[in-house]
Order: structure tokens, then sequence, then C-alpha cells
């Protein structure tokens, strides 16, 4: 993992990086669709993630690799707010070890008590994004939630990050920039836009994130704006993992069983082995991540 230099010709700070971990980590998006408490409009049933979903996200830690290099070498004394935390637990070790205090908030019990089997002295806080229930952090760290938030409550969540922190943290998804090679790899990205769709969410709220941001908040900000991409790759069986956990169970909730078996189809093929002239390497989506913070004059 390694971030490049800074893109030239951009007031944005914008920078581009390179990752070579696995794909598992769209399963994110399974939690959040599960986790429906952070959107009442939601079609799904609130608080119920499978316990192989929850093992799954545990072993998504690719991201915090992202995310360790846009925080602060030196976390002394500084107190860290990760919003939407899941079951992942590498970014709390890493916040202590730098010196700093990690607390968890999530809506979700089953992800609070991961975290807590953990590490039984961690800080856990149930609670919402849209109303935090700790009111003041140095640092707050937000992954993948806003996806989930409807288009019109977002730039309140927005606000109550930038009340609550010094220094603010998102990262999400833009999958604008999933380009497939091949028909078969299309088929897959058209399902799974409409599975977001299902999901009343996008894949690629990190195409308008800098521009959410920098018009939601007061003048006064510096904000920053950096995007870490893969290099090309062979990553289908991430894909058939990905296929056969958010693809076939969220497409049957909602009674699409055609695109369920679309789903399965596509997984059967991978793991059964695809023709080398089918094995074409491509691109992951980018994860945008933009760093908000106040000017001290």
């Amino acid at each position: 993992f390694r971030i490049a230099a800074s893109v030239p010709g951009s007031d944005a700070g914008v920078s581009s990086g390179f990752y070579a971990p696995p794909l598992g980590a769209f399963a994110f998006l399974v939690y959040n669709a599960y986790n429906t408490s952070m959107n009442p409009e939601h079609p799904y049933e609130p608080g119920k993630v499978p316990e192989t979903e929850i093992e799954r996200l545990k072993k998504f830690e690719w991201p915090d690799y992202i995310s360790f290099e846009l925080l602060p070498k030196n976390l002394q004394g500084k107190l860290v707010l990760d919003i939407g935390a899941g079951s992942s637990v590498t970014l709390g070790k890493e916040v202590v070890r730098r010196g700093g205090r990690f607390v968890a908030l999530d809506q979700n019990p089953q992800m609070l008590e991961s975290q807590k089997a953990d590490d039984p002295d961690r800080m856990l806080v149930r609670g919402n994004v849209l109303q935090l229930p700790v009111k003041r952090a140095d640092i707050t760290h937000m992954r993948f939630v806003l996806t989930s938030i409807p288009k019109p409550k977002r730039p309140d969540v927005i606000k109550e990050l930038a009340q609550t922190g010094a220094t603010n943290y998102i990262l999400e998804w833009n999958w604008d920039t999933f380009h497939a090679p091949s028909d078969f790899l299309k088929g897959f990205i058209k399902d799974m836009q409409e599975t977001a769709t299902d999901m009343r969410t996008n894949l690629n709220t990190g195409s308008e994130l800098e521009e959410l941001v920098r018009t939601t908040v007061e003048e006064g900000y510096e904000i920053e704006k950096s995007v870490y991409r893969a290099g090309p790759g062979l990553y289908y069986s991430e894909l058939a993992e990905l296929a056969l956990g958010m693809g076939v169970g969220l497409s049957e909730r909602v009674k699409n069983f055609d695109r369920a078996e679309r789903f399965r189809a596509f997984a059967k093929k991978i793991q059964e082995g695809l023709p080398l002239e089918e094995q074409i390497p491509f691109e992951r989506p980018d994860i945008v991540a933009v760093k908000f913070e106040k000017k001290w004059t």
C-alpha cells in the first residue's frame, strides 16, 4: 500500500493511491443494508445482521490501511470517534497503538458486541449518526456510512460531524470508476447497481463527496480530497463472494428471485473456473476520502 504524489493542477489536495488487498470490503454495504435503523425509510428489517456477515466483515480489514494513512501518526491523548465502526477491530487497535483513545459508535448492538468481545475495555457507544451522543472528539472517522443515509439527510450528517470533531474524515466508494472489461462483469455491475437502488442508496457516493462537504460546511474549513485506486488484477473470487452474500441476500429480500439466480450463476461460473479467455484483469472501484477541519486563526 502506498500513497502517490499529489495530482498536479488541483487545489483540492487530490492524491492517488494504490492498494492490493481483497475486494471483500464491499460487504460493508451488506452491513449498511441490514443495519437499517440508520435509515428509517429503508425497506429491510432493522438490526438483523447474519452472524456469517459479521464474521466476514471482521476479515475485511484492508480499508483500515487507507485510514491508517489518513490519520496522524501521533495520536497521543487524542479521542478518535469511529462512526459506524462495524465488527472490524483493526482500526481501534491502531489508534491505541499510536497513543490515542478510541470510541466505537454503531447503531447495531451486534457490531458493538463484536467489538467488546475483542477488547472488553474498548469504549463503545450505541447511537445515531444524525444525533451523535458523543459531542466532542479530536477526530471523527466515518467509512461507508453516508451511502446508507437518504440524500436529503446527508448534509445534516456532515454538519453533525463538523460540530463534533476538530478534524473529520469521510470515506466512500465511487463505483463510477468500476469499468468492466467483459460483458460477464458488466452484467454483474448492472445487477449490483440495481441492488443498490433497491436499498435506496447508490454505489457512487464518493464521486459527489467533496462537493457535498464544500457546499455544506461553513466558511473557514480546510477541505482535502484523496482518491485511492487499485491496480488491475484478477479479483474474480472476491466478486463471487460478494455476489453470494450481498447480491443473493438482498435480491431475495425484495423478492427479485431472477436477479438472485443471476448472482448465483455468476458466482458458480467463477468457482468452477473461468475460461482463460475470460480471465481479464480489471480495476476495483475507487475509494474517495475527504478530510475537513476548522482553520484556526
